[in-house]
């Protein structure tokens, strides 16, 4: 039987790696922005929106998952 205390570290720790995954696409992104051509202002707001989608989506699927558990 799970405790509170397991629940909320392996919550904390699934939204840790949910970040760090965004991080690298928003990273990614950016670079391939900037490598294309666009100015460094753009290749970052280019990034931030790719942080902000995967961001969403990733949390969306985690609300998914949390409802059906």
């Amino acid at each position: 039987m799970h405790s509170s205390t397991d629940h909320l570290v392996l919550l904390c720790l699934v939204l840790a790696v949910d970040a760090l995954f965004c991080a690298a696409v928003a990273v990614a992104a950016g670079l391939l922005a900037r490598s294309s051509g666009l100015s460094i202002a753009a290749a970052i707001l280019r990034g931030g929106v790719a942080f902000a989608g995967s961001a969403t989506l990733s949390l969306a699927f985690l609300s998914f998952l949390q409802s059906n558990i």
